[in-house]
């Protein structure tokens, strides 16, 4: 009985279909065409190549907007736990009484630089830890002292280095006469008074770090606001210490 009745089913659907489909084959090529593009415009080119190139691209648009999108919030994540990271190990260096190799408190564990001094610029809204060395993985992080430099109040210059487009980004809006502060480890507070701004070709030029004043140099590539890459021209803030 059942099979009788899935029988007689299948059997209704076969004829069903056969109706719909004679009057639909008796048609010419060109009839069936028009038929089925009015019936279903919306499928019309919905499969062709230039429809699939477009769908790919906007998928490709989505991924790539994602992955950016990941890649900034990680950035800023990372450089604000390092400021934290960066504030603690300052602290704990101001806390010890000299800088001797058991006193280095390092921001983390396999960091291979210290805190030597924290930057502030008044006028600008700028305070910054200045870490020993200037290689690249110092200066992801902050601004870096150059080793080969004089101390703060000898006489000399002090060179800090720092990338445009982050920490020593400032650097475009600072003019002749401004104030930079320098606070070192002993927590003692160093006032520069800023003589001079100027771009340098480092193929023409060298920084010159023998002189009778005791003078702050603050070095960071140039031009600002560029993605091009890294060129031969450099931005140099000399100040003179007061």
């Amino acid at each position: 009985m059942l099979f009788h009745r899935l029988f007689s089913n299948q059997s209704r659907k076969s004829q069903s279909i056969e109706m719909i489909e004679q009057p639909f084959l008796s048609l010419t090529h060109t009839q069936q065409r028009h038929l089925l593009n009015t019936s279903f415009p919306r499928l019309k080119g919905a499969f062709s190549p230039l429809s699939a190139l477009k769908t790919s691209c906007i998928v490709l648009l989505v991924i790539f907007g994602g992955v950016q999108l990941y890649g900034a919030v990680y950035l800023k994540a990372k450089a604000q736990v390092a400021q934290i990271l960066l504030e603690r190990a300052w602290s704990n260096t101001q806390k010890s009484e000299s800088l001797t190799s058991s006193d280095i408190h390092k921001p983390w564990s396999w960091a291979d630089t210290y805190p030597v001094a924290k930057l502030s610029v008044p006028t600008q809204n700028i305070q910054q830890i200045v870490l020993a060395g200037a290689t690249g993985r110092t200066l992801a992080f902050a601004p870096g002292l150059l080793m080969a430099s004089y101390d703060f109040e000898e006489a000399g210059a002090t060179a800090i280095a720092g990338h445009r487009d982050t920490h020593f980004s400032f650097l475009q809006h600072v003019e002749v006469g401004e104030i930079i502060e320098v606070e070192t480890t002993s927590g003692k507070l160093l006032s520069y008074r800023i003589l001079e701004t100027k771009i340098t070709n480092i193929n023409d030029s060298h920084l010159r770090l023998k002189d009778s004043r005791s003078l702050l140099a603050l070095i960071t590539c140039y031009p600002f606001n560029t993605l091009a890459p890294t060129g031969d021209l450099r931005f140099i803030v000399t100040a003179e210490l007061i």
